[in-house]
């Protein structure tokens, strides 16, 4: 039995090749195999738009999983929290909480999109905090609307481009310390994470396993894949950080 977990594909219409590589991706899953996405699987979204080509592909990618006896999992992320219940049964997909604990065979993995764990500003913590607040998501939906929100996303894509240009493109990272907190918190071995766009993993104190999915991009793709026998619950999971090239 096969897991997959990606992250940060960051698709739009602008990136016809992420889209391709996605569904060739996707084609590879198969019965009983489950796919997670945390996160970011869009470069912006504002709500469900039937006449965008990306959305469409995207539905119809994970209904081929579906169709052939897979499942679908997601998690917000950073560009992709207005998604709601509705919209995932629209995209196919079953939408889990921001932090979800996942059992395989004994292993107990936490999956979080990764930007609860950085050491971002304050700021932005208030942000999140607000920005996943349903009342105020609804009332953000009904009171504008689609370009405006948009336009909106947008400005905040390019002013996160623009931020990691003055920090002369450092590679962000989660806080370790976060990490392990939240791990003992619900008593985790591994803790699996998006944002980052790292492809790494570490482990802390010979005892915490924290692994970054990596993300998509015009150069390759990484992914983390997890293998396990559901015959011998006994027998531990494989996991693995799994990288390629176009």
């Amino acid at each position: 039995m096969r897991v997959f977990v990606i992250a940060d594909l960051h698709l739009s219409v602008d990136t016809p090749e992420l889209l391709d590589k996605f569904r060739a991706f996707a084609d590879e899953i198969s019965v009983e195999d489950e796919l997670y996405i945390l996160g970011d699987l869009f470069n912006y979204y504002v709500g469900i738009n039937p006449d965008d080509k990306v959305h469409a592909a995207v539905r119809e990618i994970n209904s081929s999983i579906i169709s052939r006896g897979g499942k679908v999992y997601f998690i917000h992320g950073n560009r992709d929290f207005l998604l709601n219940n509705r919209d995932a049964s629209y995209f196919k997909i079953q939408l889990l909480k921001d932090i979800s604990r996942v059992e395989i065979n004994g292993s107990v993995i936490a999956m979080v999109h990764g930007d609860e764990l950085c050491d971002e500003s304050l700021g932005y913590r208030f942000f999140r905090w607000f920005s996943r607040c349903g009342f105020m998501q609804w009332l953000f939906n009904v009171c504008t609307s689609y370009s405006y929100r948009a336009e909106i996303a947008m400005n905040m894509r390019d002013r996160s481009i623009r931020n990691f240009a003055a920090a002369n493109f450092v590679k962000r990272m989660i806080n370790t310390d976060k990490a392990v907190k939240l791990m003992k918190k619900i008593r985790a071995d591994v803790l699996i994470h998006g944002h980052t766009h790292n492809a790494e993993e570490v482990m802390i104190d010979n005892q915490y396993l924290i692994m970054d999915t990596g993300d998509w991009n015009q150069r390759g793709f990484s992914y983390i894949k997890i293998e396990y026998d559901k015959v011998n619950p006994e027998n531990r999971p494989s996991i693995t950080i799994e990288k390629r090239n176009f």
